[in-house]
């Protein structure tokens, strides 16, 4: 017979489940069978039985989450420079014979 809790196979003379020990009722067998709670089976090989848990953030979770925390400060970044840059006195300087730049306001 099966446990009603856990869907595993046991005795059929067992008193209490031996793998979640659970009382086991007076129920006739035939009933038994038809009331276990259903275990998981893979769709894949058939695998019947307790699965793992993955885990509760995957390495994909936390690529995603930080991309969007850095692409959320990137953006108040270019928001501070622009408000900053926005008068042209505040822009860096080019020399037009040597190309070297002269900023007003360095922010990193």
């Amino acid at each position: 017979m099966y446990c009603k809790n856990c869907g595993q196979e046991i005795a059929d003379n067992a008193a209490v489940c031996i793998h979640c020990g659970v009382a086991v009722s007076n129920q006739p067998s035939n009933e038994l069978n038809k009331q276990y709670h259903e275990v998981p089976k893979c769709r894949k090989c058939g695998y019947v039985g307790e699965f793992q848990r993955g885990k509760m953030f995957r390495t994909m979770d936390w690529v995603i989450g930080l991309a969007t925390i850095w692409f959320g400060f990137g953006i108040i970044y270019f928001i501070i420079i622009a408000v900053m840059r926005h008068d042209e006195k505040n822009r860096e300087t080019i020399c037009p014979h040597c190309g070297e730049k002269n900023s007003a306001m360095d922010v990193y």
